[in-house]
């Protein structure tokens, strides 16, 4: 067993959503890793919670702690750290000054795909190493000025065994009462970039030619923005107007994705930016049948044909084309059910993600 490294993980925000999640993932399995895990986060909301629950220390985030690196550090200074890590990109300005006033290495998670400021770009070349989450989000950020040797992919991991033990099948159908009608459902935070505008023109198209599917969202908005709110009213508008009304259901947050997913016949993600989606990475886990834009780390998960079908991002027509297929196809669902769970066993395994981040950790180490 390797000696046990200290690591202060930096969360500034207290959701729970796929960043945090996939955090979750890794230190859920933290004594295999050999890692001594302490979560910098705030008090309250679903992320302290499930920290709690875990049973993984968690100290209160400062106050204006991304601005006040002597906040942080203080947090931290009597905690014996090895190593502080950043959960994303707001926090890499934190976790490199605060690993500056403790002369200590930090990294950073990059879990999205955006457009960097030179501040930024120049921050992260200073750290001691950076996690991409998939290939696409590494060549994004080569692309724009940071330094390769210091990029490491690592893929986020989904605990197939859990997942599959946490899923109830037939939960969802008995609550929304949709009997045997055909399932299909959108996954995900109320977001412009999630698409699910996009699900509801590809939804209306299928409604107009299978008269048994109904339809799901999963979900809620966390931006307060003008623009959030509009793009979330006018989801709502679009989900209670025909040919959709009565037949889309806007369920909110749920905390029980396992049973959803395994109550759906088809699992879209109609992403317009996406990085490595959990959600699909769930859907593999569950054996769900997707359909899914081919962006950002989509292709590095699904295999086209074998473990869904892909199509052009803002294209709700082929999307709508593609879930139709499936629909109509109960065997090459059925296929690709059979293939998704020893997929994410061989790509997105807690052991593949454990020895890739202790490798980092050891490295930036010596």
């Amino acid at each position: 067993m390797p000696k046990p490294i200290h690591v202060a993980y930096l969360c500034e925000f207290p959701t729970l959503l796929g960043g945090e999640r996939s955090l979750l993932a890794f230190l859920t399995h933290r004594a295999e890793a050999a890692v001594r895990p302490i979560v910098v986060a705030p008090a309250g909301g679903r992320l302290a919670a499930a920290l709690a629950e875990a049973g993984i220390e968690r100290i209160d985030w400062p106050k204006d702690g991304r601005h006040d690196a002597g906040a942080l550090a203080d947090v931290l200074r009597d905690r014996s750290i090895d190593i502080v890590h950043a959960n994303s990109l707001m926090t890499v300005a934190a976790a490199s000054a605060v690993g500056d006033v403790l002369g200590i290495p930090a990294v950073a998670h990059v879990r999205d795909i955006m457009t960097l400021s030179a501040a930024q770009r120049d921050r992260i070349n200073r750290l001691a190493g950076v996690v991409a989450v998939s290939d696409a989000v590494a060549e994004r950020l080569a692309a724009q000025g940071i330094d390769r040797q210091r990029i490491t992919r690592i893929y986020n991991a989904i605990d197939l065994d859990r997942m599959q033990r946490n899923a109830t099948p037939g939960t969802f159908r008995r609550e929304l009462a949709v009997g045997n009608d055909r399932l299909v459902g959108c996954i995900g935070q109320i977001a412009l970039r999630k698409g699910q505008d996009l699900f509801l023109d590809a939804a209306a198209r299928v409604a107009g030619q299978i008269a048994d599917a109904r339809f799901v969202i999963a979900g809620e908005r966390y931006s307060n923005k003008p623009e959030s709110r509009a793009f979330e009213a006018d989801l709502v508008e679009r989900a209670n107007t025909p040919p959709l009304a009565c037949r889309t259901h806007l369920l909110g947050y749920r905390d029980d994705i396992p049973s959803l997913l395994t109550d759906l016949d088809v699992l879209v993600v109609p992403s317009r930016q996406e990085p490595l989606s959990r959600v699909l990475l769930e859907g593999l886990a569950t054996g769900a049948a997707a359909v899914a834009t081919a962006v950002g780390g989509t292709p590095e998960i699904l295999v086209e044909g074998e473990h869904g079908l892909m199509v052009p991002p803002d294209d709700p027509e082929r999307m709508a084309e593609a879930i139709t297929r499936l629909l109509g196809n109960p065997s090459m669902c059925d296929k690709m059910r059979t293939a998704g769970p020893p997929r994410a066993r061989e790509m997105f395994s807690p052991p593949r993600q454990i020895e890739a981040l202790r490798k980092l950790y050891d490295r930036i180490m010596k």
